[in-house]
C-alpha cells in the first residue's frame, strides 16, 4: 500500500492530476473503501456470469436430468455465495460505522461528563 502511494508521489502523478483539476488526496480508509467497492463490483460480474452460464446449461440440456441438476446446483451455489458475501459486507460496514461513531463521540472536547448539559444535582427528570 505504501509502495503505491510512493509511486504516485514520486512519479509526478499527483502533480499531473492537480494540473488537470483532480484532487488526489485520499486517506487510507478511503483507498480501502475504493478497493472494496471494486472487489464487490467484480463479484457482481462473476455472479452474473455464473447465472447466465447455469441458465445456458439448463436451456440446452434437452431434457437431460443430470445437466438440469448441475445447472440448479450452480444457481443455488452462486446465490448462496452472493448472500454470504453481501451479509459479510453489511456486518463489517455496520461494525466499522459503529466504531467510527464511538471514536468521534469520545474525542469530542465539549463533553462535560454529565448525562445532560442542563442537569443539576438532585434533579429527577422530567422536572429538570
Amino acid at each position: 500500500m505504501t509502495r503505491l502511494l510512493a509511486i504516485v508521489t514520486t512519479t509526478g502523478l499527483s502533480q499531473a492530476g492537480g494540473n488537470a483539476g483532480y484532487t488526489v488526496s485520499q486517506t487510507l480508509p478511503q483507498l480501502i473503501g475504493v478497493i472494496i467497492s471494486a472487489v464487490f463490483g467484480i463479484l457482481g460480474v462473476v455472479f452474473l456470469i455464473l447465472v447466465v452460464y447455469a441458465g445456458f446449461i439448463w436451456m440446452t440440456s434437452a431434457g437431460n436430468s443430470k445437466l438440469v441438476d448441475r445447472a440448479k446446483g450452480m444457481l443455488i451455489s452462486a446465490t448462496v455465495g452472493l448472500v454470504i458475501t453481501l451479509s459479510a459486507f453489511a456486518i463489517s460496514s455496520f461494525i466499522i460505522n459503529a466504531l467510527q461513531q464511538s471514536q468521534s463521540a469520545t474525542s469530542d472536547s465539549s463533553y462535560s461528563g454529565s448525562l445532560s448539559p442542563t442537569s443539576t444535582p438532585g434533579c429527577i427528570p422530567p422536572n429538570c
